[in-house]
């Protein structure tokens, strides 16, 4: 592979394979957890050039390969060789090229072509000599080497890549236009009571909202409306991760939101949800993911979707699921939380509303000012089933191999809310 100054865009801590830009896969979607892709929508060099484009040209096509904030002096570069000689070019290469002496089964990582799995700068790298990779055969180094000499290697490393390219910091804002817009990388904490969130994804659309998730365990954090995505360290892929630029509108339970989905029963034993990828559809787009139970098993695909509300009362979103069952379980339940979810947060008020052929839905509203409302629409159910009478809800979802089941909750953030606001909506819900 030919070395050059385009790099992959990647966040850690997901590993990327090359510095070129891959062609898009159909849809423009993300894939894998484990593929090489961060950013999804329309390339730079597939649009007219012109000053704006939906992803910025330095967003999208370029990240830097930072050199070491000070050159080393000539001792020290030969004492990291004789280090790098010692304890790296067996499988990386006496050149850093990956064509080390050592038979493995997959090949090392290529550092003349930018491959570094979690940053490439010297903090980076010194961590990720520290710690290893776990699963890889890349070892942890902090008891063979000393703190400083792991910094001298970690310089040294950064020395055998492609060039640094300098990139204008005003044009790495990423921005949604006509279609939606997925980035991965680490989030910040939503709220000052959670917490950052290393493997996280935010999902751009058209409205300007935006919705953050995280994907080790796939759970809705919360949602922003104005600007999108600015990414913060495109002179050093470091890891400072990404700086969300939308105003905030609500968090799940406080930006920390529980499992999604539960097993029925009187415990209702949280499941955990793998990430699989995601999807973009013309102006429709979404995730998509497996409901695992205890021992790993899959119990339905979820091809989940996000849609703007636009009521007459406030703007919201509707969170659609599209659950294929695997024949491992008849039923699941999903819990629909509150939206604020914070702890000082008022009691919401629960409206039931009546609908065809014997069922229900509940919405649960929750004053947080005198002009500002969040509202959640359950999902309709049977009549029959209980409404439990807290800041939460499940509705069980009935499975069935191979059929597709759709559930749909509604959130909405109201300017006003009394019992004619409550009816007009329900209203312009029915049809």
């Amino acid at each position: 592979m030919q070395a050059d100054r385009h790099v992959q865009l990647k966040c850690p801590p997901f590993p990327f394979e090359s510095p070129a830009v891959r062609p898009l896969p159909t849809q423009n979607a993300l894939p894998n957890p484990d593929e090489p892709c961060i950013l999804r929508g329309p390339l730079a060099s597939q649009l007219p050039m012109t000053p704006l484009r939906s992803l910025s040209v330095a967003a999208t096509l370029l990240s830097v390969l930072a050199t070491s904030a000070a050159a080393q002096s000539d001792s020290d570069h030969a004492e990291a060789r004789s280090l790098f000689l010692a304890n790296c070019a067996s499988c990386h290469g006496e050149s850093g090229d990956g064509e080390g002496t050592t038979q493995l089964d997959r090949k090392a990582r290529s550092f003349k072509d930018g491959g570094f799995s979690f940053g490439n700068t010297p903090e980076a790298l010194a961590r990720t000599l520290t710690t290893g990779i776990p699963g890889t055969p890349m070892p942890s180094f902090e008891s063979a080497l000393s703190e400083e000499q792991r910094r001298l290697l970690a310089e040294y490393v950064v020395t055998l890549g492609p060039p640094a390219t300098e990139v204008d910091l005003s044009r790495t804002e990423v921005t949604v236009l006509e279609r939606p817009v997925f980035v991965r990388g680490m989030l910040p904490p939503m709220l000052t009571t959670a917490q950052a969130v290393p493997r996280g994804l935010v999902f751009g659309l058209p409205s300007r909202q935006s919705f953050e998730y995280r994907t080790d365990d796939v759970r809705l954090l919360g949602t922003r409306y104005g600007g999108f995505v600015r990414r913060a360290d495109w002179t050093g892929r470091g890891g400072a991760g990404l700086e969300p630029l939308g105003k905030l509108v609500s968090t799940i339970e406080g930006g920390a939101p529980r499992s999604t989905f539960l097993l029925p029963g009187t415990k209702e034993e949280p499941l955990r949800a793998r990430f699989r990828g995601s999807w973009i559809e013309g102006s429709n787009a979404g995730i998509r993911y497996e409901v695992l139970d205890a021992k790993g098993g899959v119990i339905a695909q979820v091809r989940e979707s996000l849609l703007t509300r636009n009521t007459s009362a406030g703007l919201g979103y509707t969170r659609r699921f599209e659950l294929t069952g695997t024949g491992l379980r008849d039923s699941i339940s999903l819990r629909t939380p509150s939206v604020s979810g914070e702890q000082n947060s008022p009691k919401p008020i629960y409206v039931k509303q009546p609908g065809p052929a014997n069922t229900t839905r509940t919405w649960s509203v929750t004053p947080l000012s005198k002009s500002v409302f969040d509202c959640n629409v359950g999902p309709w159910r049977n009549a029959s089933e209980s409404i439990q009478a807290a800041p939460e809800t499940s509705a069980p979802i009935h499975l069935r191999k191979d059929e597709v089941v759709v559930v749909e909750t509604t959130y909405l953030s109201l300017n006003q809310f009394t019992s004619e606001t409550l009816k007009k909506l329900q209203k312009e819900f029915a049809q």
